[in-house]
């Protein structure tokens, strides 16, 4: 059904359960995922964090107008979306999301992410923002660069 709704033929996601079993270098702008045995150097880093390694599912910190908050990194949606329901629970009307220190130039989306709470995530890192940076995951120091 994700598929129709996307209207991308699909048989199959590689989700983080993969993924986490090597480094790996997401250059979205380049379609092209490298998966390394070996530890990659990442060169220019805009922002470096440190991220769950135990879940199921690839989630980062982020701040959202300076409030804590977890995002996904969704490789398979072109945009980024934040919950409607926890800005109006924070009295926020525009968020700005910061991985680290840095702000990302991207205005979300605002949408019911409500699907998404029980994994304590409001936000979703989409295709508009990972076309701006490469992505360096080490999943064995549970860390990742986004870099230029």
């Amino acid at each position: 059904s994700v598929s129709k709704q996307i209207g991308t033929e699909f048989n199959a996601v590689i989700g983080w359960g993969y993924f986490k079993q090597y480094y790996t270098s997401i250059d979205y702008k380049q379609n092209k995922f490298v998966l390394y045995k070996d530890y990659q150097e990442p060169q220019e880093v805009f922002a470096q964090i440190y991220f769950d390694n135990s879940t199921t599912h690839l989630s980062i910190p982020v701040t959202i107008n300076d409030m804590p908050s977890n995002a996904i990194i969704d490789t398979g949606s072109p945009v980024t979306l934040v919950d409607r329901k926890f800005l109006a629970e924070n009295n926020m009307e525009k968020p700005l999301i910061k991985i680290g220190d840095k702000s990302i130039p991207v205005a979300p989306y605002l949408e019911d992410l409500s699907m998404l709470s029980d994994l304590e995530v409001n936000t979703i890192i989409g295709g508009d923002v990972l076309q701006l940076y490469k992505v360096f995951i080490d999943p064995f120091e549970s860390t990742m660069f986004f870099y230029n």
